[in-house]
């Protein structure tokens, strides 16, 4: 999940046309912030909420295809054949 959410994160910024910088100052934070949560390291629910309002993002729109995924994952993964 730490992977998804941080590929999400750094996904939606390029597509914004926004840098680490320009992210950090619109969600009042350090690039330095950005940088390790881009690089895996999960925020703070407050952090993500105020990161996905910088995005345009509806609270929780991080998570929610990031939590399906896991949920698909790991139906598969119990899924044994018989």
């Amino acid at each position: 999940m730490r992977v998804d959410l941080a590929e999400r994160i750094r996904t939606r910024r390029e597509d914004l046309g926004m840098s680490q910088e320009d992210l950090a100052v619109s969600a009042g934070m350090s690039r330095t912030s950005v940088s390790n949560i881009e690089c895996g390291n999960l925020p703070q629910v407050k952090t993500l909420l105020r990161i996905e309002r910088a995005l345009g993002l509806e609270p929780g729109e991080l998570l929610r295809d990031t939590r399906l995924r896991a949920s698909e994952e790991m139906s598969r993964a119990l899924d044994i054949p018989e």
